[in-house]
């Protein structure tokens, strides 16, 4: 396949920035816009074509370094590339253009996006998969499973009980859905209760 220079213009839902060569977009993941980007082309459609990153040659000023160390091979995330204010931005922008574009509502009042008190440790379910001994999440565009030991974006408490999981002897293959819940008498987060528990369902 062949490598490509572009200039990433946009970032689409999914995370995937897009560039264009001779006026067809190229969707290439782990991006952002205004960067310059050497990208190959790995599947090529009449409309748009699909790109892997080979470097960044200009970077953008909100591109920082994921605290996951799983980030770019594990499918479960695609935005930590990107600075979290930055990433509201984007996530703002896309619900816009999502109304003007397919709702055809042009002027709709936003408000801004709520940010999260915390960019990691906030999820409180994951669901992980088992195959062969591999106990992890999907690598992206793949059936592939990647290993995980720890997710870092999951509560302390969801990655207690994944590695609690991973230290049976024998776990049969399926997919395991690992869930903190909490009652809260009172609405101090020290006076929160948790009770964790696992569910498992298998294919």
């Amino acid at each position: 396949m062949r490598v490509v220079d572009l200039k990433i213009e946009d970032v689409g839902f999914g995370g995937k920035g897009v560039g264009r060569e001779q006026g067809k977009a190229v969707f290439v993941p782990y991006t952002i816009e205004s960067e310059i980007v050497s990208a190959e082309i790995v599947r090529e459609k009449k409309q748009f074509a699909e790109a892997e990153l080979v470097e960044v040659k200009q970077k953008s000023p909100d591109r920082v370094e994921s605290l996951c160390p799983y980030f770019g091979r594990c499918g479960g995330c695609a935005y930590q590339h990107i600075s979290y204010e930055h990433q509201l931005a984007i996530k703002w922008r896309q619900v816009r253009d999502a109304l003007q574009r397919i709702g055809k509502l042009k002027d709709v009042p936003l408000r801004p996006i709520i940010p999260s008190p915390e960019q990691y440790g906030y999820r409180n379910r994951i669901t992980v998969h088992a195959q062969d001994g591999v106990i992890g999440f999907f690598r992206r565009d793949s059936h592939r499973l990647i290993d995980i030991e720890r997710c870092p974006i999951s509560l302390d408490e969801v990655n207690r009980v994944l590695s609690e999981l991973r230290g049976q002897p024998h776990v049969r293959d399926g997919h395991y859905t690992l869930r903190a819940s909490f009652s809260r008498k009172q609405t101090t987060r020290s006076q929160m209760r948790y009770a964790i528990w696992l569910s498992i369902s298998f294919r």
